[in-house]
């Protein structure tokens, strides 16, 4: 049996942060939440994880700054980005700080797992 996939979220609202959990680890993923990012390996795990779900505009830090340091330390680590103002921040842009996709908030669960689905599988085969 193949181990469980582990998600890092990192999301300063609780509720959503909580509800993902729920949702993700009834897909079959652990699940890892961190408030405020400070290193993947410190995120109450044993281990790295194998995706990150990062809100951009945190209060202590803001989420560009937070990309950059998953990046520097897990180069390969897909992360998906999120954040409720679409205006200021494009896909583009935050595939330039090294992320792999940009949702905005709110956005259909539906989707995001299957942008985690497809994430995992393309970091699976490289």
């Amino acid at each position: 049996m193949a181990a469980k996939k582990t998600i890092l979220i990192i999301e300063q609202e609780l509720n959503l942060a909580n509800g993902l959990k729920a949702i993700l680890e009834k897909e079959g993923y652990a699940v890892v939440t961190d408030a405020y990012y400070l290193h993947p390996g410190n995120a109450k795990s044993d281990q790295a994880p194998d995706l990150a779900i990062l809100d951009i505009y945190m209060p202590q830090e803001f989420g560009l700054n937070i990309l950059r340091k998953i990046k520097s330390d897990y180069p390969s680590l897909p992360v998906i980005a999120m954040s409720v103002y679409s205006h200021s921040l494009s896909r583009d842009e935050i595939k330039r700080f090294g992320g792999d996709d940009f949702i905005i908030k709110p956005f259909e669960v539906e989707y995001l797992k299957k942008k985690i689905e497809e994430l995992l599988a393309t970091n699976q085969r490289t």
